[in-house]
């Protein structure tokens, strides 16, 4: 989130006076941002894990490819990073798991 779109919910909250101190606001409101992105992750990442233990054929290493990417995307919106260059990276846990291709 932006400051600009953290100072727009504070607002609708009542909290509009600019001469207050917005830093805890704004690390607030970081911190529950953050913990959005990781629970949306872990439900990709638990998907992931479905695919990877069904019967291997394309359409199974597809929707695990697709869980990953999904994973990988959102957690780097939390690094400033575009989902849109974002490049997949694995770790060991998730290579073990990946379908035999």
């Amino acid at each position: 989130m932006t400051q600009d779109e953290i100072m727009e919910i504070a607002k609708k909250c009542g909290w509009d006076n600019p001469a207050n101190n917005m830093a805890p606001l704004y690390e607030f409101a970081k911190l529950v941002a953050a913990k959005e992105r990781e629970a949306c992750a872990e439900i990709c990442k638990k998907h992931a894990d479905v695919y990877a233990g069904l019967e291997q054929n394309p359409t199974a290493k597809a929707a695990w490819a697709a869980c990953i990417d999904n994973l990988d995307a959102i957690r780097a919106r939390g690094d400033g990073v575009s989902a849109t260059i974002c490049t997949v990276t694995y770790t060991k846990r998730d290579k073990a798991k990946q379908p035999a291709r």
